[in-house]
């Protein structure tokens, strides 16, 4: 299985894919930790296109209205040059040894021009997307 971040072409509406830490509430000890995007770099993660740019960032980006909700330093952000960048950011491979994922996701809520999916032999089975439905509204991960 693999998780995988979208961004298609948006023209003229403010939303933006925000995903911070894959943490919704303290870690307990029998969670696992898959990415919290506190490094340099999303890697070993795969990227593509500009949308996400080289490496996980620290708050919102230039042109961006405020992200917050986001748990430690650093988050995925698909605003990188704005609405009209696109790209996608693909986890590597990993097996859920839970029954559950929890993360944070901020944004738009259009799933089909962007989304967080689970891959599952290359098809998605799971999406999700920001609670905004609107242009100019929230970026508080949720």
């Amino acid at each position: 299985m693999k998780l995988l971040f979208f961004m298609k072409s948006i023209t003229s509406q403010r939303l933006a894919l925000a995903i911070g830490c894959f943490l919704t509430s303290p870690l307990h000890a029998d969670d696992l930790m898959f990415a919290d995007f506190e490094g340099d770099t999303y890697a070993p993660w795969t990227v593509t296109g500009e949308a996400f740019g080289s490496g996980p960032a620290h708050g919102p980006l230039a042109g961006q209205m405020n992200v917050e909700g986001f748990k430690g330093k650093g988050l995925v952000n698909s605003f990188n040059k704005g609405d009209d960048s696109t790209g996608s950011l693909t986890s590597p491979e990993f097996r859920i040894e839970r029954k559950y994922l929890s993360f944070l996701i901020g944004g738009g809520m259009s799933a089909e021009k962007l989304a967080l999916q689970l891959l599952v032999d290359g098809k998605a089975v799971r999406s999700a997307t920001g609670p905004n439905d609107r242009p100019g509204g929230t970026e508080a991960l949720a």
